[in-house]
């Protein structure tokens, strides 16, 4: 076989590799939706925009939405979306659950769950070099300026959290998520169901206080917040 031929070989394949994974991604965009809207949620339109609070896991570039949903669930108004990003030189995938509160009254943190499988993502917080001790086990903590603000009894509700969740919160948003992992759509209410009763044993144990907005760099808590329009596949 000449050059010529092998190389059209190997891009046809490349091609036909591509368009099967685009193909993929498209049968699974419609199934969540569907599964979504089957549960009383509503899929976010092409061109909508959705303000959602700004978390470590939102905030670098090269991330992109392949569905996003809201609605009422247990009497709780949540989003749930398929969210796409870097990890080291490949994608990782994983379905997102966020809980959102009438009040911003989270202070930002990430405690992203440890996996030794799973690359480790680089961080735009600093990491606490002294972590509570009911989480320093199974997760990388961070938080702005390495001030840790949860109660005792919201961290160990983090602790306490089973099925692989990582957590990572600022304001009004509460944000689950299982790395590396998209839920199965025809698991998708018992997934929201799990992710919903650790999201409200966290908020359980929040103060009833409002944290009050500052400055991004002041030495105290910033709530940020960004804009997202949502296509299919779109890039963050």
């Amino acid at each position: 076989m000449s050059f010529p031929e092998s190389l059209i070989i190997g891009l046809a394949l490349i091609i036909g590799t591509w368009v099967l994974i685009k193909k993929w991604e498209h049968r699974r965009i419609r199934h969540f939706k569907e599964a979504g809207v089957a549960l009383g949620l509503r899929a976010f339109g092409e061109d909508e925009s959705l303000a959602l609070p700004s978390v470590e896991l939102l905030r670098k570039r090269r991330r992109s939405i392949g569905a996003a949903m809201k609605g009422i669930w247990k009497g709780e108004s949540v989003t749930i979306f398929d969210l796409s990003y870097p990890a080291g030189r490949s994608m990782t995938q994983t379905t997102v659950f966020m809980l959102r509160l009438r009040e911003p009254r989270i202070p930002e943190f990430a405690a992203i769950r440890k996996n030794f499988w799973l690359y480790r993502q680089s961080v735009d917080m600093p990491r606490l070099k002294q972590p509570p001790e009911a989480l320093r086990r199974s997760f990388y903590i961070y938080a702005p300026c390495e001030q840790w603000l949860l109660s005792d009894a919201a961290t160990q509700a983090i602790a306490n959290m089973g099925g692989q969740w990582s957590c990572e919160g600022s304001g009004s948003g509460l944000f689950l998520y299982q790395r590396g992992k998209r839920t199965p759509i025809r698991d998708l209410d018992k997934w929201m169901d799990a992710a919903m009763s650790a999201s409200q044993e966290i908020v359980r144990h929040l103060p009833d206080c409002v944290v009050a907005e500052t400055l991004e760099g002041s030495p105290q808590l910033s709530i940020r917040s960004r804009t997202f329009t949502f296509r299919t596949s779109w890039k963050i």
